[in-house]
């Protein structure tokens, strides 16, 4: 997915990169706007060498959102029925088995959260500044229009 931005603040090889909301942001749910909040701020990779002030393209990958979607839904789901029939099997006893249930999804969100801060601090599934947008170009709705300065040729 491909959005345009303003670069907020640069350190070393990073950006923030603040995304305005757009009217198809309510069917993706990609960037889990917070409600009422027109802009997001993502921590881009920046290899272009983009500065404050610079309007860029980023772009997410898709499949990260696929990814975060089965680690945080599908997964304790699936940790919440083993552990229940664990302890339906072994246990035979009903609040044993939640208590077993509550452990397990318990030690899972705190490896969810081990695991989110090693991704971030690897970078590998951060958005890429892709481009820097130039003076002459105008970004409307996540659509850029080049315009040609006549006084320049």
């Amino acid at each position: 997915m491909k959005e345009f931005g303003l670069v907020v603040s640069t350190s070393g090889e990073r950006a923030q990169v603040q995304v305005k909301r757009k009217a198809q942001c309510d069917k993706c749910g990609m960037c889990i706007f917070p409600k009422g909040a027109d802009t997001i701020d993502f921590d881009c990779i920046n290899k272009v060498g983009a500065k404050i002030g610079d309007t860029v393209e980023i772009q997410k990958e898709e499949k990260n959102k696929i990814l975060s979607y089965i680690l945080i839904f599908l997964v304790p789901l699936l940790l919440i029925g083993a552990s229940a029939l664990v302890g339906l099997l072994l246990i035979k006893i009903d609040y044993w088995v939640l208590i077993l249930s509550a452990i397990t999804l318990t030690v899972w969100f705190i490896l969810l959260s081990v695991i989110d801060k090693a991704v971030k601090k690897s970078g590998k599934l951060s958005p890429v500044i892709l481009n820097v947008i130039n003076g002459q170009d105008i970004v409307k709705d996540g659509i850029v229009d080049r315009v040609e300065d006549e006084t320049v040729k």
